[in-house]
């Protein structure tokens, strides 16, 4: 049995066959004793630590105030009752170390932020210069999230201080970097950050973010498509896919000026989905906008012309990623009745231009 939070059982279902016989007597004296006895040893024969306390109708066990329960709490997302043992043992003494960090640390998961950092900085006090970089790293995390990001930044500084190659400080700090115009430091950390956490949707996904702030649109394609791998339905992966989307939407907005306006590509792409829509009754048509849609759930690669991608609804066909960002629009408006708003890509005018050219069977 793996306690996290207060066990309680009610005397009078309490099996007291378990008892010695001449203590099963619910209303004799040697009663209680004997089941907070019986309980406290057999939770000690299990590896438990525990308070085992009875008063008439119940008796309560509890985990003992130590790390290693602390911990089993905290780790299983109980965060307040470990909370509440950290309390005690802090009632015990004040400047216990663990269980100022540990709260903490669970104060700033549940937003209690100002006690959080009350807790760090009374940490930071006792053990002065001893006190280690995730001290700081938690401070900053605490100060970030209260959105006083001088403070942030300053924490996870002193924190590298400590411990320069401290992970979790250079990813924490890159990203407010970035977010404070200082994206060029950002990179020069991301840089030399991102392939120590291959597996860090976190760290892949900033360092995605500071080279499309840095305009380098290709490798930031890349760190997103990286995320998207790694860390498929996370937040993080839709985050890169939203980042993904912007891209191609800035680039379709730059070639459409270029062009004058108006993507002859994408009026081309658009009257084939018009006429494979078309061509197919109504439940497979769905099924073919739901196939496209499903396969775009990572991003289309829109830039290159070699990629290829192959459609189970159209057998024997080749499309290129931008073909098929077109046939999700005139899915949108066919199957689903929109506007073709939802893509984030506005081909409205190429559109209207393809249904004329379509219509007229030109």
């Amino acid at each position: 049995m793996d306690l996290n939070r207060d066990v309680v059982i009610s005397l009078a279902q309490f099996d007291r066959s378990q008892l010695p016989a001449d203590q099963q007597n619910l209303e004799g004296i040697d009663f209680r004793f004997a089941v907070v006895d019986h309980l406290k040893a057999r939770y000690r024969e299990l590896g438990h630590h525990v308070e085992v306390r009875a008063d008439l109708e119940k008796v309560v066990i509890s985990p003992q105030a130590n790390d290693a329960n602390i911990l089993k709490a905290l780790n299983v997302g109980n965060l307040q009752y470990g909370i509440e043992l950290c309390d005690e043992l802090l009632r015990q003494d004040p400047d216990n170390g663990s269980a100022l960090y540990n709260s903490a640390m669970a104060l700033s998961d549940l937003n209690q932020l100002d006690k959080a950092i009350e807790r760090l900085q009374h940490l930071i006090e006792v053990q002065g210069n001893s006190a280690g970089a995730n001290v700081y790293v938690a401070l900053g995390v605490a100060y970030a999230r209260q959105r006083t990001v001088a403070k942030a930044i300053n924490a996870f500084e002193y924190a590298l201080n400590i411990e320069p190659a401290n992970q979790f400080a250079l990813r924490n700090v890159a990203s407010l970097y970035s977010a404070e115009d200082r994206n060029d430091e950002a990179l020069g950390i991301y840089e030399n950050l991102a392939p120590m956490c291959p597996q860090d949707p976190i760290t892949q996904l900033g360092y995605g973010e500071a080279l499309r702030k840095a305009g380098r649109r290709d490798e930031a394609i890349t760190q997103f498509n990286i995320v998207l791998t790694i860390a498929p339905g996370s937040p993080q992966a839709q985050q890169a896919k939203e980042s993904k989307t912007a891209l191609s939407t800035e680039k379709n907005a730059q070639i459409k000026e270029e062009a004058g306006g108006l993507r002859m590509d994408a009026v081309m792409y658009i009257t084939d989905a018009m006429k494979a829509y078309d061509s197919l009754p109504e439940e497979q048509a769905r099924n073919l906008f739901i196939e496209v849609a499903m396969k775009g759930q990572s991003g289309f690669d829109t830039d290159s012309s070699e990629q290829k991608y192959t459609l189970k609804a159209m057998p024997g066909q080749h499309y290129s990623g931008f073909h098929l960002v077109c046939m999700m629009y005139v899915g949108c408006r066919k199957v689903l009745g929109s506007d073709g708003s939802e893509m984030g890509i506005d081909l409205a005018d190429e559109y209207k231009m393809a249904e004329q050219t379509y219509k007229s069977g030109s």
